[in-house]
């Protein structure tokens, strides 16, 4: 039933997104980019949920499982600059996990997939990336699964699921990502350097 009921109000607040002229009309848990994450959480609560997952410390990531009072997403992901202590948010993710099964993962990508096309596919260049092995899984076997819808502005919305290898110890997730220009010509340049 919370599978459903997830899926059915992720696309409802998908489509609402149909109108928005501007990446930061969109919204993510009730966060936009360019928001202060601090208009959300507490400096203590930012920075003691700020795991590392880059080289490159330019900017830094603020991840919450499970997010309170949601009905769409197990967790959340939200990118700022490092040193930024007003923390503008330049890139938002909302993470749904698949304990279970990874059959989870996929029936949640035929839903959701197909209201972003319909949303953006008109207003924005596709770059369906398909699936390619996972950078932080060295022996390859951990996929990811990943359709941009990119703006003029060099903004996008990604839609994404990672099967990671059981060595990984991970969990299996589809994330939908609202990221800026800025967060992913760094994230495709520097982030790993």
């Amino acid at each position: 039933m919370r599978i459903f009921l997830s899926i059915i109000i992720l696309i409802f607040n998908l489509q609402s997104w149909t109108n928005a002229d501007d990446i930061r009309d969109f919204q993510i848990e009730g966060m936009s980019i360019g928001d202060s994450l601090l208009n959300f959480y507490s400096e203590s609560v930012i920075e003691s949920n700020k795991p590392i997952y880059y080289d490159n410390n330019e900017f830094s990531t603020f991840e919450l499982f499970p997010v309170d009072d949601s009905d769409t997403y197990d967790g959340i992901q939200v990118i700022y600059l490092t040193n930024d202590k007003k923390y503008k948010i330049y890139s938002i993710s909302g993470v749904i996990t698949c304990v279970k099964s990874f059959t989870i993962c996929e029936n949640y990508w035929r839903k959701i997939l197909p209201d972003l096309k319909n949303s953006f596919e008109k207003s924005t260049y596709v770059n369906d990336r398909g699936e390619y092995s996972a950078q932080q899984d060295k022996t390859g076997k951990s996929k990811v699964t990943q359709i941009n819808f990119e703006f003029n502005s060099g903004d996008r919305i990604t839609l994404e699921k990672v099967k990671w290898s059981k060595k990984m110890n991970f969990i299996d997730t589809v994330k939908v990502n609202i990221d800026t220009n800025k967060f992913v010509n760094w994230l495709n340049t520097k982030a790993y350097n």
